[in-house]
Formats: structure tokens, sequence, C-alpha cells
């Protein structure tokens, strides 16, 4: 499973940060839900959970972490950075840990916890469930962040076109925008929103909480990165 990355257009776009509701929404198996329901798999998924903390708070999640998970240290002038991997690796998820300290003591510290498959059904929907209420509750507050994202290919049965307007139907996106990506002639990415899901940004005055990218294999085959902002795989 290859890193997460920024898309740096996003980046420079933002204009507001993440913006969440009361209302409970899980993106990952809302995406997920569509992808299956046309006939086309889940490649892959990652959904990445964080928050900033104080020093002290972050210790001592630390000290939870230390007990279960091997630990790994890195530093550099700006920061050390604490890396819990899963040791066992079982199940059909995969979970890893970083706490980073900054050494500036004016700046918080932060906690990410990432969870990571490649497929989904049932059994991997239950288990995902049941890890991330778990791990929200041991490790986080309240003020936690989530972005999520998979991966899927469609094939010469199932039409670009049809697949896209099924997801903008199902999620009932508004404020579409789609953007041709000037460093890949055969991709493009989507960028809308939908009222289902509680977080949100704004970029250039409208609401955004999907992004989709397109790329084109070969002429019978497309891949479609399908992510919340901002962060969003790329393989």
């Amino acid at each position: 499973m290859k890193k997460m990355v920024l898309i740096s257009l996003f980046i420079l776009l933002i204009t507001n940060n993440v913006m969440a509701h009361e209302i409970y929404s899980d993106e990952l198996i809302d995406m997920a839900t569509i992808v299956l329901e046309n006939d086309v798999e889940v490649d892959s998924w990652q959904v990445t959970i964080k928050e900033t903390m104080h020093e002290e708070q972050l210790k001592n999640v630390m000290k939870k972490l230390e007990n279960s998970y091997l630990v790994t240290r890195k530093e550099n002038e700006n920061s050390i950075k604490y890396s819990f991997g899963d040791v066992q690796k079982t199940g059909k998820i995969n979970e890893r840990y970083s706490a980073i300290i900054p050494k500036n003591p004016l700046h918080q510290g932060e906690l990410i916890a990432v969870l990571e498959g490649d497929s989904w059904d049932a059994t991997t929907k239950a288990a995902y469930q049941e890890k991330t209420k778990w791990i929200q509750r041991e490790y986080f507050t309240k003020n936690v962040q989530i972005f999520a994202c998979l991966t899927t290919s469609d094939n010469a049965i199932i039409n670009s076109d049809y697949f896209l307007s099924k997801f903008k139907e199902k999620l009932n996106l508004t404020h579409i925008e789609k953007q041709e990506d000037t460093e890949l002639e055969q991709r493009d990415i989507i960028y809308g929103y939908t009222s289902q899901w509680s977080r949100k940004m704004t970029i250039v005055d409208k609401p955004v909480n999907i992004q989709i990218v397109v790329e084109n294999l070969d002429k019978d085959n497309e891949k479609y990165t399908i992510g919340t902002p901002i962060l969003i795989n790329e393989y």
C-alpha cells in the first residue's frame, strides 16, 4: 500500500479548514457500497484518523501504544516522529500509528492512525467499523479528523460515464467541477459536494468533500481513486 500524498493544487485553493456537523456518516462505507453495487471491486482502501494534541496528552496515548506495537523513532530539525507498527498483521486490515512531537514548544503535536486493506466485503466492513470505533474511543477525542479513499478499476463492461453518473446519483453530488491534470494527460480530477457527509472544505466559496481521480490505463480500462479531501492515494 503506497503512501498518501497531498494534492498540491488542492492545498493552494483551500480557504477554510475541514468543518464537521452533528451528522453521522462514514464516507468509506458509502464509497465502497456504491462501488460494489456497480459490480466492480475495491482494489485498495485507506482511512487516516488524525488529531492535534498537547504534548502531555500525546505522550499519554504513546504509553498505551507502546504496550501493543513495535516503536521506531526518527528525528529531524523540526520534530521527533514515533511510529507504531502492527507486528502481527493478521486479518484483512492493517493498522499503524504515528505520534509527531514538534521541537517548537508553541506548536502542538499530532497523532495519526492509518487503517488500510486490499479488499472490501461484509466481513471487512464489520471489522473496520469495530476497529475505527475502538481506536477513536481509546486514543482520540471529539476533535478528530477522518479522511478516506479507495481505488477501483472498471472494464469494458462497465462504462466510465455510467459509473460516474451512478456515483453522482447515489451521493446527490452538487458543485461538481472537472479539471484536467496538467502533468498527466490521461488523468482527470473531479471535485464535488454531498450533503450526506458531515465533513467539508470550502474552495473558492464552494463546498467540497469528495474528489475523484480518473486515470486511463488503456482503451478498455480506467482506474478511479475516490476520496475525501485533502488526502488521496497515488499508486
